[in-house]
Parts: C-alpha cells; structure tokens; sequence
C-alpha cells in the first residue's frame, strides 16, 4: 500500500476532513451582502476543494456512493462490510509476514459485522495462528530452542492465507 491509496482510504478520509476543517479557521458570520452572495463558497471551502488530497477523496466518495435507480430497492446487501473490515482485510494483506497480525486482520475481515464478529474473528484468527506454528515457536522458545522458534515461525508463515504463492512454495521446500 503506498502512501497515495493510504490517504485516499475512507477511514483515513473520515478522520482527515474533520481535522481539516478544525485546522482552518471559518469567518466571523456576518449578514449576507450582494457580493457575499453571489460567490459560490466561502473562501475555506475552495481552499478545501482546490486541495489535490481533497479533490481525490471528493471524487472517490461520489464515485462510490450507490444511487438506485428509479423503481429498485434500496436494500442493502448483507455482505457488505464496515471500512473497519475493509481496512482490516488490506492491512493483512500486506502483514503476511506477521502471522498471528495477519490471521487476526483476516478473521476480522471475514467475520460478522458488529463488535461481537470482530472479537469472534480476532480469536479464530489467533487460534489459527497457534495452530499453524506459533504453537511450536513459543515451545521452542520455552525450551530455548532456536530452530524450534525458526520452524513455528516458518510453518505459521507458509499456512497464513494472506502469504504470496511465491513464499509459501520456497517455505514448502524449507519447513
């Protein structure tokens, strides 16, 4: 993920806006005059809007935002997930090489939205974990057997859905 996508994502989106307006000051309110009201915005807003950053996240939130059309029902789907999922999803995609993080983040992702399906997919994920190989790496380090650590670590990391076919062939050879 670089930083370009990291600050055009929706949670960091949501946090930035407000932050943005905090750090801009507004102008005293006065009652409106002729020229007052023929302008557009106030002088804030099209500070906000010529930014680059601010142009992208407007675009994006339009882009993105569903509009049935006439005569269709504005159900959702019930697989839609929260951005706490979405983003949980992401980050273990690029944490492969932190098992146990990325297990976690993929039970997140893949559990039911709510506080309950984010503990119940945190705890299945690091279940998984300890199954996988952290189980023999934390036996290994409490009998300070290092290749025991090494080996847990390798199987964890060769088991964890989030590792690339690449990697998890070269760890197939080795543990």
């Amino acid at each position: 993920m670089n930083i370009s996508s990291a600050l055009t994502h929706p949670l960091v989106q949501s946090a930035l806006v407000p932050a943005m307006k905090a750090a801009i000051p507004t102008p005293a309110i006065t009652q409106p005059t002729s020229s007052t009201v023929s302008e557009a915005s106030p002088p804030h807003d099209r500070q906000i809007r010529d930014n680059p950053l601010m142009k992208a996240m407007l675009e994006r939130k339009s882009s993105t935002q569903d509009q049935p059309a006439l005569g269709q029902p504005t159900v959702q789907a019930s697989t839609d997930k929260s951005g706490l999922q979405k983003l949980a999803g992401d980050i273990a995609q690029h944490t492969w090489f932190i098992p146990g993080l990325s297990n976690m983040l993929s039970g997140v992702a893949g559990a039911d939205k709510g506080l309950d399906g984010v503990v119940k997919g945190l705890v299945s994920g690091l279940d998984k974990t300890l199954v996988d190989g952290l189980g023999t790496a934390i036996e290994g380090a409490a009998n300070k057997d290092v290749v025991s650590i090494f080996k847990g670590y390798g199987q964890a990391v060769k088991h964890n859905a989030s590792t690339p076919e690449s990697v998890k062939s070269v760890l197939a050879n080795l543990v």
